[in-house]
């Protein structure tokens, strides 16, 4: 027998109503609380006591989950600050280069006017 609840809806089955591959798709979904129950159990079972535990158990990896996601985003931001600081010194180089090229480029040009004069 199986016995699963999704905010405090609880249906029961008989053994055998899911596949495997069912069975294993219905425990990793998060909505949902699976108890797999013993014949001898029947209804017995304190639905009340396994859905606070698996409340408990998904407010568990939603936490931690959150702790690694700021994790994450933290890095990413400095990563993000490093990366801005970089862009912004190749850019001040790309001024300095394009204003050094620019006064060749006039200094070429004076020099062959100068050379078309003569």
């Amino acid at each position: 027998m199986l016995r699963y609840g999704a905010q405090r809806q609880n249906q029961t089955y008989t053994d055998n109503h899911f596949t495997a591959a069912e069975l294993a798709t219905l425990e990793q979904e998060l909505q949902l609380i699976v108890v797999r129950v013993s014949g001898d159990a029947g209804t017995d079972v304190d639905a009340e006591a396994v859905l606070a535990e698996a409340r408990g158990y998904i407010i568990a990896t939603l936490e931690a989950n959150t702790v690694k996601y700021v994790e994450q985003i933290t890095s990413l931001n400095e990563r993000l600050d490093a990366l801005s600081g970089e862009f912004h010194a190749l850019k001040e180089s790309n001024a300095t280069l394009t204003t050094e090229r620019d006064a060749l480029q006039a200094q070429l040009a004076a020099t062959d006017t100068a050379k078309v004069k003569k």
